[in-house]
Parts: C-alpha cells; structure tokens; sequence
C-alpha cells in the first residue's frame, strides 16, 4: 500500500528512529479478509506524539514540493491515551497517535489495571467515541462472515454494558449477557443453513441486532423503549433501524404462536376420536379454515413488517421451542431449519409475501364518503376491517368489500 512505503520515507527523510504501527478498523478487515476494508486507519508511533510525526509528514512533501496537509488535533480530557493527531494522505483520513506504555510495581498491579479499565469505560461514554464504536458495531452486523467472535470480545473484555448501554443494569446482568450472545450465535447459524442470500444485507444486520437485544425487550429486564434508546444514545445509529427491531421484536412472539396451525397445514394429522376439552367436545376446525385465519393474521403482521418478513420468520422460528431465553436459545439448529423452511413454504402458498405492497381496496376516503360522519378513529377501524377482510378474499373487488361492510356494520352506512 502506498501509505505505508510514504510513512517508512518520513522516517528516513527527518532520521528518525521511530517504529510504525498500523491499526483501526481496516486492519480488523483484513484479518477477517473482508472484501470492502473500513477506510478508518490509525498510525501509531513509539517515540513522538501524532502532532510531531504530521510535521515530520509535512517536512517531506514540502521538500518535494507538494501541498502540506492540515493538521487537526484531537484530544479529550478524560484520557490522555485519546489524544491524537489527524490529516489528509491519499485521500484518507489517516489518525496519528503516541504509543504509550505504563510502568508499574507488581504491588500495584489490581490498582493500574482498574485505573485503566475505568479509563477505557469513561472513554467509551464519549459522544466522539460512541459515534465510533457504533459505526463498527454496523460494520460487525452488516458482514457476510461470522462476527460473533468480535462480540464474544466485548463479553471477554467485560465491557458489553459498556458498549450496549441501557439507563439501567438489567437483573442478572451475567446471565442475560449470555442469553443475548447465544440468541445471535443461533441467528447466524440458522441464517448459514438457510442461505445467506435469502437475506439482504441490510435483513441479516437487523436479524443479528434483533436477536442479540431479543432478551433485553422483555419488560422484566429493560424493556422494548429501551432498545430503541440503545440505537439512538448508546450505539448513535439510525433511529430507523432501532424502529425496525422494535417492531420485530414486537411481532416476533405473536408469529409463532401461529406456528402450531402452520405445522397442522404442513403435517395434517386426524383428531384421535375420544378429542374433548373440559368435559365437552373441542370443536375441529378444517384446514381450510384454518389456513383463512392463518392468512388473515399473518397477513396483518406482513402488512407492517414488510420486506422484513424473513427477518421475522427467523427470529420467531427461534423463539417457537420455547417462552424461555435459556431453551429458546439453544434449541435444536436442525429443528429449527425444518420449522422454517415449513412455515416458509405455507407463507409463499398463501401468497402473502407481498402483503405489504398489495394496494387496499379501500382507502381512507372510499370510506369516510361510505359513512355517516365527518371523520374520526371509526375509519381506522374500518380500514383494519377492510384489509382483513381483503386478505381473507384475495379475488374481491372493492364493490364487494363495500358490500360487506354495509352488511356488517349498517348503522354506520
């Protein structure tokens, strides 16, 4: 790389004795071999601060005549690890930092190491760096390799309430952190057996956030708001995504308790004949029946999910084994990739896919001009109706559906 041979020239222009190192996101890049390296490169010197080496750099180009490049001091006054020095050089926006070494006795090792731990924390609460460790907790998610590892790092570090930060440490923190790292470890497995073609990009960074803070949503720990303020405050993400996985979450277990009349459709099975329930004989619905309240109810979740709605099929095939994180979390990946490759087939039979994108056959004027009133909630209500009432005829025209809501509700019309 160009960079590097321009950096080994200022050390032999100015005779200095100086050790380079590289480090930043783009080193982490191209360990993991990924294809599109993060242009965050920083270059880290042993015997001078940032500052003076940018000099050094502007010594050379000015010897041969080029532009000098402006030199902009970072620094913050929690940490003087964090100061460093930033310029222009091929286009990239290269920082330069002083290596630093602490020196101290084995007596007060417990003592160094908590200072240094309580640094990195302060540090992290940062604006500039939540900016930053929020940009690679997006690069981390929105790989196509395994990135589980980089997370287990933050686990091993003791630093995931640091980095996923909530206004207040959920019960059983220990525990909880390893509900949420299983939930994801299972996510990716299962998005692998799947294809990870099935999923877009941007579907495979949402299914990972969605079930690494599945566990969080539960109301006992921090609850859904909290998650969504995870993406604004503590990562500073896109609100839109937080929106995303808050919306996911929320539907998720509604989903799969569709699931037991999805396998009943894939694996009919006859009713034993002595079938009753308190006492009486439980009523046997057809599978057609059944497949018509499947496509109503799935079709009004799809409806708003969208083109998430393989993202959702994951996560509630996770969440179908069991209510508990613990099981739910470790249930079987063979299982798990036959559910949703049932419940998937059924979704694609059903035509549903598409949900979101089919137009209403009614609309909010079609109807305000049907009813006896100005306006008001009752035509939200009756725009629900409608569209379930549209999921359960998919061949209806709107002259049909109006009929029927004149049928069903005539002091209204």
């Amino acid at each position: 790389m160009l960079l590097f041979y321009f950096l080994l020239q200022v050390t032999r222009h100015s005779d200095l004795y100086t050790e380079i190192r590289i480090a930043g996101g783009w080193v982490r890049d191209k360990l993991l071999d990924r294809q599109r390296a993060s242009d965050r490169i920083k270059v880290v010197v042993d015997n001078m601060n940032g500052r003076k080496f940018c000099e050094k750099v502007n010594l050379l180009l000015s010897s041969r005549g080029e532009r000098v490049q402006k030199i902009t001091d970072i620094r913050h006054k929690s940490s003087r690890c964090l100061e460093r020095a930033r310029m222009l050089l091929f286009d990239m926006c290269i920082d330069f930092v002083e290596l630093r070494s602490e020196h101290y006795t084995e007596s007060s090792n417990e003592e160094v190491r908590a200072a240094i731990d309580s640094d990195v924390k302060a540090a992290i609460n940062l604006k500039f760096w939540r900016e930053t460790i929020g940009h690679e907790v997006y690069l981390m998610m929105s790989s196509a390799k395994e990135n589980q590892h980089e997370i287990r790092m933050i686990c091993d570090m003791q630093l995931f309430w640091d980095v996923f930060n909530v206004d207040s440490l959920p019960p059983n923190p220990d525990v909880l952190e390893t509900f949420c790292l299983a939930y994801m470890d299972d996510a990716w497995r299962l998005m692998q057996r799947v294809q990870l073609s099935t999923f877009s990009r941007e579907q495979r960074r949402l299914a990972l956030y969605a079930a690494l803070f599945r566990p969080l949503c539960d109301r006992a720990c921090v609850g859904q708001g909290a998650v969504r303020l995870l993406f604004q405050k503590s990562l500073m993400l896109k609100s839109s995504d937080g929106e995303k996985v808050r919306s996911l979450h929320w539907y998720a277990p509604i989903f799969s308790a569709l699931f037991p009349l999805f396998l009943a459709i894939a694996d009919p099975k006859p009713p034993p004949a002595d079938y009753f329930c308190d006492g009486g004989y439980e009523t046997v619905f057809t599978l057609d029946e059944i497949s018509l309240s499947l496509r109503v109810k799935s079709g009004m979740i799809f409806h708003v999910i969208g083109d998430l709605w393989h993202v959702l099929l994951l996560l509630s095939t996770l969440l179908y084994r069991s209510t508990d994180d613990a099981t739910a979390a470790t249930c079987s990946l063979e299982d798990c990739l036959d559910v949703f490759h049932k419940v998937e087939g059924l979704i694609k039979n059903m035509c549903l896919e598409n949900t979101s994108k089919d137009k209403p056959l009614l609309n909010g004027t079609d109807i305000l001009g049907m009813l006896y009133i100005v306006s008001g909630p009752l035509v939200g209500r009756m725009k629900i109706k409608g569209l379930q009432w549209q999921l359960a005829h998919p061949s209806g025209t709107a002259e049909d559906c109006g009929n029927w809501m004149g049928k069903q509700f005539p002091l209204f019309f």
